[in-house]
């Protein structure tokens, strides 16, 4: 497990990339690990993490939500008066939300799941090259 997490931690420092889960309390509707059954407690925007990181990280420009609950908590916990909502085929939605944080645009997508989703193996490989490594194919 030491190892797991180091390969990690080397693999994210090498491409310059962050994990981060937007929820730092949850409970469930019942014992499941399914993603519907998750009721937010409370999050990363409420408890001023989130301003905290994008002010200690001014070269963050994207984040990439890995599930529609997440990205859809960022779309309705942000100031609505600091945020768009535009078209983006690079999203799994085909939307993309642009914050704006103290002068800093932040672009926040939503990842296709890379193992549990029906879309082609090849569409999530360039949207994962495309939008966490900046490799445009």
């Amino acid at each position: 497990m030491k190892q797991n997490k180091k390969d990690k931690q080397d693999f994210a420092t090498e491409k310059g990339i962050g994990f981060l889960d937007i929820f730092t309390k949850v409970s469930r509707v019942k014992k499941s690990s399914k993603d519907e059954d998750l009721i937010c407690e409370e999050n990363i925007i409420q408890n001023d993490i989130l301003d905290n990181i994008l002010t200690n990280n001014e070269t963050l420009c994207r984040i990439c939500c890995t599930y529609t609950l997440a990205f859809e908590t960022f779309k309705c916990k942000l100031d609505k008066n600091r945020i768009s909502i535009l078209e983006d085929t690079d999203s799994a939605n085909g939307r993309k939300i642009k914050y704006l944080f103290k002068g800093q645009e932040i672009e926040i997508y939503l990842l296709f799941p890379a193992t549990r989703s029906r879309q082609d193996n090849n569409l999530k490989d360039k949207q994962y090259n495309k939008l966490l490594f900046g490799q445009i194919n």
